[in-house]
């Protein structure tokens, strides 16, 4: 169903009621055992889930189109490399406050519009979601640190502090920024 949504939209309505159908079918099914269900790590399913309810409503407010604006007002639009650079860390700074997944759903609209109006649709979208994929400096800026996060000992203590994600994220994050915004750009000026 997942794979169908985009012609199935109008039975369903949402993406989500289609998770439910899934998860109504593989527990009522007896696939997935009472069990299973108390093992899921529910907190990790709330983030998930907020940060899509955070998405959809900037999708369906004048928020984006307001942010547009403002967003192109600010930027050095004479100087195309200074612009993109700075879209990038805005960017990964969005995306290490409140995801990966979120920062996609709410920037990507934005930042399809800023290209066009730079007139660097394609390579603004790349560097930037690449810039989002590259956000580690938190627990919660990635789903994989998000899962990490919830590991637990046998004294119910999490192997990492927010202080590791953040000695050792923050570094490699800037790190990818620089490299994205100098060998994406590159590459798309061979093409």
């Amino acid at each position: 169903l997942w794979s169908t949504f985009a012609y199935t939209r109008g039975v369903f309505g949402d993406l989500g009621v289609v998770s439910l159908l899934f998860c109504a079918a593989m527990y009522g099914s007896g696939f997935l055992s009472r069990r299973d269900f108390d093992s899921v790590e529910w907190s990790t399913l709330f983030l998930l889930g907020g940060g899509n309810v955070l998405g959809l409503a900037v999708r369906e407010s004048r928020l984006l189109t307001n942010l547009t604006a403002a967003v192109v007002e600010e930027l050095p639009v004479g100087h195309a490399w200074l612009a993109l650079s700075v879209v990038c860390v805005f960017s990964l700074a969005v995306a290490t406050l409140v995801s990966h997944s979120v920062a996609a759903v709410v920037l990507t609209p934005l930042l399809v519009q800023v290209g066009h109006v730079l007139g660097m649709p394609k390579l603004l979208v790349v560097c930037a979601t690449l810039s989002i994929s590259s956000a580690a400096a938190f627990p919660i800026s990635s789903f994989p640190n998000v899962v990490v996060a919830g590991v637990v000992d046998s004294h119910r203590r999490g192997y990492l502090s927010p202080r590791d994600y953040l000695a050792v994220g923050l570094p490699i994050s800037v790190l990818s920024v620089c490299l994205i915004c100098t060998l994406v750009r590159g590459t798309f000026q061979l093409l």
